[in-house]
């Protein structure tokens, strides 16, 4: 008995070591990209000297060619905001109904992890393309309501 329970022990624990290894691999591209994005705008490469000059566009505006590129930094805050924002709603929502589509036992219960899963089953950038080409093929022929 002891014997069986020691294999179990050892299967579970070589599924956990390649899962992991498995995790790592794929994951390591993509830090690695990051790395190199940020090593490759901050460090110059002829000099070896660290500048954050390729980040000004941020905090200042620029002037490319003629072109006024105006300061990022005040829509980049409201989007890093309102994402976090959106994020905890989210998460506020979503919890309390995993709990409930995985505890309890309620008329339509089907009905919606099917609706779930269609909704989720796509994209919202595919969804947001269909609408687009959607509303330039009406050509303006909607009504748009004016307070």
């Amino acid at each position: 008995m002891s014997n069986k329970i020691i294999i179990q022990n050892n299967r579970a624990v070589v599924r956990g070591f390649v899962v992991n290894i498995l995790l790592i691999l794929l994951t390591a591209p993509v830090i690695y990209f990051f790395y190199w994005l940020f090593t490759t705008s901050i460090v110059n490469s002829m000099t070896g000297n660290i500048s954050f000059k390729n980040w000004g566009f941020l905090f200042k505006e620029m002037n490319l060619d003629s072109i006024i590129i105006p300061i990022i930094w005040p829509t980049l805050w409201f989007t890093i905001k309102f994402a976090v924002l959106v994020t905890l709603l989210d998460t506020m929502i979503a919890v309390p109904a995993a709990y409930a589509f995985s505890r309890l036992n309620f008329k339509g219960k089907t009905v919606l992890m099917k609706g779930l899963f269609f909704f989720n089953a796509f994209p919202s950038a595919t969804i947001m393309i269909a609408i687009f080409f959607l509303l330039v093929n009406l050509r303006g022929n909607f009504i748009i309501a004016y307070d």
